[in-house]
């Protein structure tokens, strides 16, 4: 509600999810002129993309629909087209409408006081359950282009020249406020070109295919924009088919590749030394580990995959650090039982069928090369579904001083979007369609599955950021300290999965396992004295827990 602003001035709004809760909208919407004309409101959906037909539908959601009285212009995309094979059609049921995108137009505010438009990009979906659990948000807000030099001006000559500096752009010719104002203006425009035309290449994507007079008039509405944002900053986006040669270039890790490899250039010193990725859900891995995270499953090499993993592009790992470079940042079982002692968000999303699923014991051996500890930077944040995904290029982890006191992560750079671990969100490589296993690379081609968007921040110099886990994550073996997943703590309440507190003993009872969650739970409670950040022992290793005064008791056996 609040990135809405001021509802009264919102003329027009695109939105995208991961499935639309309608009435939750419209109250978000309800009073806005955007609301209630035709074509001022667009949803883009299909779900339900393998049972819907791509199309435009301008009739449901009207505001003669009590249940909404809005107007939605309501996008499904198509996730193939006309000429895909069969087999194609068919594999990209495994693909999804997952991106979290708002663009939002008002008439009035921003930095001249004539209207602004907001770009908002987070893992948050259209749902008041997502209001409830851990989501990260970026927001930028652009000027109109004509005013661009205008809202320039409203800076001071030193933050004119500090931007100027950070951009690399040389001042020392400019005597007076406006010349250093038309400086920066050219300047960032430059810089930004290519986040300006990914950003309306996106929405075409969105858009363009199912609802072309539609597209035309959001390029229209984009045109009018200055659309610079802060230096370094690029879209990350992924969108169904079968990419090769510079094409590929855009999508997905091979767009996040491209744009990490500037770091190489840089002095040692700013370049990360670790990276940390925590996400809310895990395809299959045997074709992601590797040219994202650069682990191979099993320390085996997957076919087609001995490419670098995009995370560590750029990485400088000391020779004294052992382990994984880049590790997948997962809350532990134990970790987690704050959630359900409370009662609150950590068993499923709104109390439906989406859940955090985490790791099956095949993925958990798959994963035993990079797991590390999620524990929330926030204790109140302890207790909810970790629901961000983000990766982070750290060149020094949390640093803690005196009482009180911490020091952020400097990080390199920041991922911030809504794509989780698989390839069918960050893309992977393939046989081309027609080409033996046996092909060289370029019979190759780069396969993408999802809708997918996120923001990679990669400012000039390493910077802190304020991330929702705390760092430098702790190692753990999910073969022995139990990742969290809502199976798995169900399984142990039923008494079927006693190995994942007990790797010596597989004959525990039911009031055995619970018993012995229940006194894991204490201990961690206990250890933290109900402060927020403490110690305490958990499933066979001791590392951060975090617990709040306020602890109820477990629920009872099932």
């Amino acid at each position: 509600h609040e990135l809405l602003w001021r509802p009264a001035a919102l003329q027009t709004a695109l939105f995208t999810s991961y499935g639309t809760d309608y009435s939750f909208l419209a109250e978000m919407v309800a009073g806005s002129p955007a609301a209630a004309r035709r074509r001022g409101v667009t949803v883009v959906d299909n779900y339900d993309h393998h049972r819907t037909p791509a199309g435009l539908d301008e009739h449901t959601y009207t505001v003669h629909n009590a249940a909404v009285r809005a107007n939605f212009s309501v996008v499904l995309p198509p996730f193939f087209s006309d000429d895909t094979a069969a087999a194609d059609r068919t594999r990209v049921h495994h693909g999804t409408m997952h991106p979290k995108m708002w663009l939002l137009e008002f008439s009035e505010g921003g930095a001249c006081g004539s209207g602004f438009l907001r770009l908002a990009i987070s893992s948050a979906n259209l749902g008041r359950y997502d209001a409830k659990i851990n989501n990260q948000v970026w927001a930028c807000d652009f000027v109109r282009a004509q005013d661009a030099v205008e809202a320039a001006c409203a800076l001071g000559v030193s933050q004119l020249k500090a931007e100027l500096k950070e951009r690399r752009v040389d001042a020392a010719g400019c005597s007076e406020k406006a010349e250093l104002a038309e400086r920066l203006v050219e300047a960032r425009r430059a810089d930004s070109a290519g986040f300006g035309a990914d950003l309306l290449f996106f929405v075409e994507r969105l858009v363009g295919r199912a609802a072309p007079e539609l597209f035309r008039q959001w390029e229209a509405l984009l045109s009018r924009y200055d659309l610079t944002p802060p230096a370094g900053t690029h879209l990350i986006f992924s969108a169904p088919g079968r990419y090769s040669g510079p094409e590929a270039e855009r999508y997905g890790l091979r767009a996040l590749q491209r744009h990490l490899k500037v770091l190489s250039d840089r002095p040692v010193a700013q370049r990360p030394t670790a990276v940390e990725y925590a996400c809310s859900s895990l395809g299959q891995l045997d074709d992601i580990l590797q040219p994202l995270l650069g682990v191979r499953p099993n320390y085996k090499q997957a076919p087609r995959m001995a490419v670098r993993g995009a995370f560590l592009e750029g990485l400088h790992k000391p020779p004294h650090v052992k382990g994984a470079a880049a590790r997948l940042v997962w809350p532990s079982l134990t970790a987690s039982l704050p959630a359900f002692a409370r009662g609150k968000g950590m068993l499923t999303i709104g109390g439906g069928k989406n859940t955090m699923t985490g790791p099956s014991e095949f993925k958990s051996q798959q994963l035993k090369a990079c797991m590390a500890h999620n524990i929330a930077a926030d204790p109140r944040r302890s207790a909810t579904l970790h629901h961000v995904k983000m990766a982070a290029g750290i060149v020094r982890p949390l640093q803690r001083g005196g009482p009180q006191r911490e020091v952020a992560p400097l990080c390199a750079w920041v991922y911030a979007g809504s794509h989780n671990l698989s390839g069918a969100a960050w893309g992977k490589m393939e046989a081309a369609t027609g080409s033996d296993d046996e092909s060289g690379d370029e019979d190759e081609e780069f396969v993408v599955m999802s809708y997918e968007v996120g923001v990679l921040l990669l400012p000039p110099e390493p910077r802190p950021f304020a991330l929702p886990w705390v760092t430098a994550a702790a190692p753990y073996d999910p073969t022995e300290v139990k990742p969290f997943s809502t199976s798995r703590y169900l399984a142990i309440l039923r008494g079927r999965d006693s190995r994942a507190w007990d790797l010596r003993d597989n004959r525990m009872t039911v009031e055995e396992v619970t018993g012995e969650v229940r006194r894991q739970w204490e201990r961690l409670r206990d250890g933290a004295g109900g402060a927020g950040l403490g110690r305490g022992e958990a499933a066979g290793s001791t590392g951060a827990v975090v617990a709040l005064p306020e602890a109820a008791t477990l629920p009872p056996p099932l």
